[in-house]
């Protein structure tokens, strides 16, 4: 009985280094595995913080070119309210001038 247990016992010392050494290589294998998903996630991490960045780019520059929009019409229409307050100025020298030279030609027929 004893040589039984003893073959027994050494039959299951046997079998658990194999298990060990099959669980220590599946470990490792698992663990390059995980490791590769792991550099892979973030490559992938990087690369959408990178598209991120480009979209909010993108975004501040569209912000950045509607507001030049905004300003190009505002001073537009400034200029266009100026040019027409120059324009009713100049029409109204015009007609005083013009009012004062006819005042000073019949003044001056007058005297002759």
């Amino acid at each position: 009985a004893t040589t039984f247990l003893v073959n027994r016992q050494n039959e299951m010392k046997a079998k658990f280094e194999e298990w060990t050494k099959k669980f220590n290589t599946d470990k490792k294998k698992m663990q390059n595995q995980l490791d590769d998903l792991t550099e892979d996630r973030d490559s992938v991490k990087i690369e959408l913080d990178a598209l991120r960045a480009r979209v909010e780019d993108y975004k501040q520059e569209e912000k950045h070119r509607l507001d030049l929009e905004r300003k190009k019409k505002e001073a537009l229409a400034v200029r266009r309210e100026e040019e027409r307050k120059m324009f009713t100025a100049a029409s109204k020298i015009r007609f005083y001038w013009n009012v004062f030279w006819r005042k000073e030609g019949s003044k001056s027929k007058g005297k002759k």
